[in-house]
């Protein structure tokens, strides 16, 4: 086993070039045959270190592989990634690719690595379609992982270099199972093999030897290499004349013979100073007249690439590239190359040293965090470094658990703590495999294994070290209480002063929360370090994300050792798994609701064991022009013969609309359907569900512009407000709802001069018209007079409940006699309202949710923070624009203002021009979501010495709403 050392600034740390320590953790493990879900972070960019790169012969396609487990096929021309490839992966190392090489055709991707868990040394080599993904073939399995991977020239070889005790071997790219050659003489770690165009093939070990092989896979040569005792890659010059040799230990570089493995010369390293680390990477140019080297090797906060003119020889010049460990590096045509990063970052090197490209990952940087990640004392909100892998830019963010509200750009806030380093006799902790308690060595760190980071409990009473692979917690006598396997390197921990949790920055760019007594995990974030789109979600699989966040985590599939992976990322289990109320009640303490939850759906285990959703191919074109028509064509083909398909969800603008057909013919089929669009440009998106509705299929998506009309749309507007109920249980909170409906009419009446060509509006605020059967009947009065082009508000006041995180608005006749009563369909469910606005259509919807909590009816609970929840997971499930009061008892409608409750308020005064903004009479949907967000907090501070934070969903599109 070798251990690499990674330069972080002007720190060195150690990698596992082949981690062990995870799957040692966790005991007993679930392999790569096995059908389970891993959760995985999908950002479009890879999350862990690039181990390898190649090109294709044309230089369409750049493939990495990474210790994420993932592939990725990138097209070179325009950086953007066409596939992520999944080979079958299982808990700890298994999974970690370390070796890829492409065919010179660009057809086939070869893939090495922890490609088996420790307990079967059974490591295959893979054969993956580059265009389809497709596992099309498998090595046997070995005993040990493979290193580095090559293809011949012409595409009918693969050669593969092993760690300790395979030495070399050749394969059969028409069929992995079959070896050509083999020469099993070195017995150290290999790295580095390469063709050169006749075919021949050079090979280096850690026994300090190169070995040179005909085209038959013959042994011709084999020498010592002069200037280093481990060799690490080798690469042939481009007429094969020449080879280049990286080595692992120094920053050497030599040149020798392609004839006979000879030594010619080493290249000029005087830039060389002490202390500085080797540079194992080495290329030539394509027309063979540059030399490049690269990898630990550092100047300051930049990596940079050696290039040396004249074959090696001339003086060198230093190409600003990376700003950590160059792990790669491939010539390309006119001069150019192409490196990949420990970041995980990969660009492209132009011939004058500039960067034509570089792709940065989305995981935030949490490296040397320790000083700036504080949490509150009950460790519901965490402050963090929101640093970025590029190193050029460093600033503060902030999270808080109750509110969902994520800060960046901010300056450090009271109540929150550093983790503290003192107190206890430990030391020697700091980037070290040899952390120390009290003069003595702690045990518990596996072999190589580094610690990162410290917390000691406010009250003295243990500490929490960070590591590698692990968190382990310690009391106050040294010794271990437990120890939680880890997905990223802890580069910092703290601890809540209330003793409750552990919370962890890591190395996958996640925060977590660890449960203090246990170490069980309880949640974990991931913010995205470029848009700032933040999920957050359980171990179970219930999360809450912002808008488009759920996209950023998913879970991959097994489908058997001999097919690729499949994924299925969260937004295709939202139906399910969208549950911000679960993470409310885990916050609480309540672990009765989600064992609850669980039993009644079950984990995402349960729900994935169900079977893959079916795939969905668009027939009609991607792109369109209309008149407001459009004919949408797609094929429904279930996953597996006999598996059937379930409802099919049409989408306008990212919101669920009602199609004519919902259902495709039994076992899959074609469905077509003519579209009535709005005017402007329109997205037309289709997903299929499994039979039993829980998981979605791919979403196909069309862009269709419809032509503007002559005239202007029309406002519909249905204000409902309720303040009188019969069940006394509603009597408070709810005094100015019924004014609040008719003043929000009036404000939309006098600002539809010039916006719109008429107004249809209706009132509901008399107890004879507020009866559920009428609210019914006037929105599907609605439902038919609105069109696409119309601009259609519906708001709502009064008493709104969440009983299982399910919003319902309470009509003035629901009668409450136990939670039970929600189900009885007698109330504005969440169920009937997104049946309600999917009717509607797409275009300019908003939904306007000025409500409170009795606070009686559903007892021991948070009402307001429940209803927030479940007014969170209608906005996610419906795709349209809400605002919402999110009130807490009574406080939105008693504590009033001018006669009006203090939301609604707000939104009048918002409608009366405060919304518009400067030199513009013209008030949009998004600018009057923004006022009220700033206005409510205002008055109910002055009114009632609180503050109130209204809800939004930006999800739907913004519009103007009035002039």
């Amino acid at each position: 086993m070798v251990w690499q050392r990674i330069r972080y600034g002007c720190r060195v740390v150690w990698s596992a070039t082949v981690a062990c320590g995870v799957a040692a953790l966790v005991g007993s493990v679930a392999h790569a045959q096995t059908a389970v879900p891993y959760p995985r972070i999908e950002t479009g960019t890879h999350t862990a270190v690039i181990k390898r790169l190649a090109v294709d012969r044309a230089e369409r396609w750049l493939v990495t592989a990474s210790d994420d487990k993932t592939a990725r096929v990138w097209n070179l021309k325009t950086g953007q990634l066409e596939r992520v490839i999944r080979p079958p992966l299982g808990e700890g190392d298994e999974g970690k690719l370390f070796a890829v090489a492409i065919s010179p055709d660009g057809s086939r991707i070869a893939l090495g690595g922890f490609t088996g868990s420790n307990e079967s040394r059974s490591n295959p080599i893979y054969l993956f379609d580059r265009a389809s993904g497709r596992l099309v073939g498998r090595s046997r399995g070995y005993s040990n992982i493979a290193n580095h991977l090559s293809f011949s020239p012409d595409g009918t070889r693969v050669a593969a270099v092993f760690g300790t005790g395979l030495g070399m071997r050749i394969l059969d790219a028409s069929d992995l199972t079959r070896e050509l050659a083999r020469d099993d003489e070195c017995t150290a770690q290999g790295y580095g093999a390469d063709f050169d165009r006749g075919g021949r093939l050079v090979t280096s070990c850690y026994d300090g030897f190169l070995r040179l092989y005909d085209a038959q896979g013959q042994r011709i040569a084999r020498r010592k290499v002069e200037g280093g005792t481990q060799p690490f890659e080798v690469r042939f010059s481009p007429d094969g004349q020449r080879i280049a040799v990286g080595f692992y230990e120094t920053t050497a570089v030599s040149v020798v013979s392609g004839r006979d493995l000879a030594h010619l010369y080493s290249p000029d390293m005087s830039m060389v100073r002490r202390g500085d680390l080797s540079a194992s990477s080495v290329a030539w140019s394509l027309d063979g007249q540059r030399l490049y080297a690269a990898g630990q090797f550092n100047r300051g906060d930049v990596n940079p690439v050696v290039a040396w003119p004249n074959q090696g020889r001339g003086t060198p010049v230093l190409l600003d590239a990376a700003s950590i460990t160059i792990m790669d590096l491939a010539p390309l045509a006119n001069g150019r190359l192409v490196f990949g990063s420990y970041a995980p970052t990969w660009g492209v090197l132009s011939a004058d040293g500039q960067r034509e490209r570089l792709v940065l990952p989305a995981v935030l940087d949490h490296r040397g965090g320790q000083p700036t990640f504080r949490v509150s004392r009950d460790g519901l909100r965490v402050e963090f470094g929101f640093d970025a892998w590029d190193g050029r830019h460093a600033s503060l963010a902030r999270f808080d658990l109750q509110t969902r509200n994520l800060e960046t750009e901010i300056t450090a806030a009271a109540g929150l703590a550093a983790p503290r380093t003192e107190g206890l006799p430990v030391s020697d902790w700091r980037d070290n495999t040899a952390p120390k308690f009290d003069g003595q060595r702690i045990t518990t760190l596996q072999q190589y294994e580094v610690a990162y980071s410290l917390s000691v409990a406010a009250d003295r009473s243990g500490f929490v070290l960070g590591a590698l692979w692990s968190l382990q917690n310690f009391d106050a006598s040294g010794h271990q209480r437990w120890l939680q396997a880890v997905p990223g390197v802890a580069w910092a921990v703290n601890q809540s002063e209330d003793g409750r949790f552990v919370v962890a920055a890591l190395g996958d760019g996640t925060i977590r929360w660890y449960d203090a007594a246990s170490g069980r995990e309880r949640l974990a974030l991931f913010v995205h370090a470029r848009d700032k789109r933040w999920v957050l979600f359980t171990p179970e699989g219930f999360y809450q994300a912002s808008a488009g966040g759920d996209a950023l985590i998913g879970y991959h599939l097994n489908q058997g050792a001999e097919r690729e992976g499949e994924f299925i990322d969260s937004a295709q289990l939202a139906g399910v798994f969208f549950r911000p109320d679960l993470i409310t009640r885990r916050l609480a303490g309540d672990e009765a609701a989600i064992t609850q939850a669980l039993q009644s759906i079950g984990d995402v285990r349960a729900v994935l064991a169900g079977g893959l959703p079916p795939t969905v191919t668009l027939l009609s074109p991607d792109k369109a022009d209309s008149e407001g028509e459009y004919e949408l064509s797609v094929r429904v083909s279930p996953a597996s013969a006999g598996a059937g398909v379930g409802e099919l969800k049409l989408f306008i603008n990212g919101a669920e609309v009602q199609g004519a057909r919902t259902v495709s013919p039994p076992g899959g089929g074609v469905v077509t359907q003519r579209l009535s669009l709005a005017p402007g440009r329109n997205t037309v998106g289709v997903r299929a569900m499994r039979r039993d509705g829980k998981v979605a299929s791919n979403e196909v998506v069309a862009v269709v512009n419809v032509k503007a009309p002559q005239g202007q749309p029309v406002l519909r507007v249905l204000a409902v407000g309720i303040s009188q109920y019969d069940d006394a249980t509603f009597k408070s909170g709810v005094k100015f709802a019924a004014r609040d409906a008719e003043g929000v009419v009036e404000r939309l009446r006098a600002g539809a001069r010039g916006v719109y060509r008429e107004v249809d509006a209706r009132v509901l605020n008399r107890r004879e018209d507020t009866g559920l059967s009428r609210i019914d009947a006037e929105i599907q009065a609605l439902v038919k007079r609105a069109r696409p082009e119309d601009v259609v508000v519906l708001f709502l006041a009064g008493h709104g409940k969440a009983p299982e995180g399910q919003y319902h608005f309470i009509p003035a006749d629901f009668v409450y006699d136990s939670d039970q009563a929600f189900n009885g369909g007698k109330t504005l469910s969440h169920a009937r309202l997104e049946t309600m606005l999917k009717a509607l259509g797409a275009g300019k919807r908003l939904l306007i949710l000025d409500t409170c909590d009795s606070g009686s009816a559903v007892q021991g609970r948070d009402g307001a923070t429940e209803q927030k929840d479940a007014v969170a997971r209608l906005m996610r499930s419906t795709g349209r624009y809400i605002l919402a009061a999110a009130s807490p008892q009574g406080k939105a409608l008693e504590d009033g203002v001018q006669g009006h409750g203090v939301y609604t308020y707000a939104l009048m005064e918002g409608l009366a021009g405060a919304a518009a903004p400067r030199d513009s009479g013209v008030i949009e949907v998004d600018a009057l979501a923004d006022y009220v967000a700033k206005r409510v907090p205002q008055l109910t501070e002055k009114a009632g010495g609180y503050q109130q934070r209204p809800m939004r969903s930006a999800q739907g599109e913004n519009f103007p709403i009035a002039r």
